[in-house]
């Protein structure tokens, strides 16, 4: 294989499709770091733990545009996902010695466009909203395969991730099932030191964008929390309780 700049991350490409982890590592190097708008300069095994997971869901990974220039490449891909969905990105690449050492990662859109053909979707309200998004329903339970099994096999559930024996979701249409099971980020006991358990700490979880400074704004305003924020392959989340005690969960998904 070529040491150029494209070829590694044509490279890194295959390898999220066969979702071979050893070829990844082997071709991150020890001082790799990985920045979106939602990750800051992760390094490699913040990295490896947080992103690798998405591997199981991409199926393949088509080129758009390619530039190189020396140890720098720039590529705008679409991404194809194992539940038939697909969504375009820009990434900016820095190799040295046959092994990447940075990515940058510029979001872009679905595919096909949320927003219909020659229309603008209004943000003027953006910036003082807390939640982005409805993000999907989070299940405890017991052992995550048997989980998994039961709404693929019996109600026709398709994968989008699993990262066991902690963490899988399934999805259908557009809604999210997270299924969390113990050891788990989002089955770890809260500060007082109660339980997650099935049945009952099922609750909505709501997509936000920069979880860090929307709890900060939360807990200026008075809002009660009850765990700190928690981190896992998935992303970032945090348990909100509404006036009746009620768990709604802020979740920041991983890139």
């Amino acid at each position: 294989m070529s040491d150029s700049a494209l070829a590694i991350v044509r490279a890194c490409q295959q390898a999220y499709v066969d979702k071979d982890r050893a070829r990844i590592e082997a071709l991150l190097a020890d001082d790799y770091h990985f920045t979106s708008p939602i990750d800051n300069a992760l390094d490699r095994a913040t990295y490896l733990k947080i992103c690798w997971p998405n591997s199981a869901v991409i199926s393949r990974f088509e080129n758009i545009y390619e530039f190189e220039q020396g140890d720098r490449a720039f590529v705008v891909y679409e991404a194809h996902t194992s539940a038939g969905k697909r969504f375009r990105n820009s990434e900016a690449y820095t190799v040295r010695g046959g092994k990447l050492v940075a990515t940058e990662v510029y979001f872009g859109w679905n595919v096909p466009h949320n927003v219909p053909r020659g229309t603008h979707m209004d943000q003027t309200n953006e910036t003082n909203r807390i939640v982005s998004a409805v993000w999907g329903v989070r299940y405890q339970v017991k052992d995550v395969s048997r989980a998994i099994a039961f709404y693929t096999e019996q109600l026709g559930f398709t994968l989008d991730r699993k990262n066991l024996p902690a963490f899988g979701q399934v999805s259908v249409d557009s809604f999210k099932l997270i299924l969390s099971g113990p050891g788990a980020s989002g089955s770890r006991p809260v500060g007082d030191g109660r339980q997650q358990e099935p049945g009952g700490w099922n609750r909505v979880i709501l997509k936000v964008d920069n979880l860090h400074a929307k709890i900060d704004a939360l807990k200026k305003a008075g809002l009660h929390f009850r765990n700190e924020m928690e981190v896992g392959p998935g992303g970032k989340q945090i348990q909100l309780e509404d006036p009746d005690g009620n768990p709604i969960e802020l979740f920041e998904p991983a890139g």
